[in-house]
């Protein structure tokens, strides 16, 4: 993802020895794959490490364009 070479990205069963057994199936992968596509080329990316849970499992997150910070809300009365 760093190196904006989506193509291995696309071929990982294949390419990667044991992503069958990581993604037995694709729906928690391919979002990532449209995200990717839809991004515009070069825009920025960023990891948010979310740790290892459960000693196999990442939580890391990607952002990809510009990161605004929120702008915090009003809490209703």
């Amino acid at each position: 993802m760093r190196t904006g070479d989506s193509q291995p990205l696309i071929d990982y069963r294949r390419l990667a020895p044991h992503a069958e057994r990581a993604h037995p199936t694709d729906e928690h992968f391919l979002p990532l794959l449209v995200a990717i596509g839809a991004a515009e080329a070069g825009e920025p990316l960023a990891v948010i490490d979310g740790g290892i849970t459960y000693g196999i499992l990442s939580m890391e997150s990607y952002v990809l364009g510009q990161c605004q910070p929120l702008a915090a809300q009003p809490v209703a009365a």
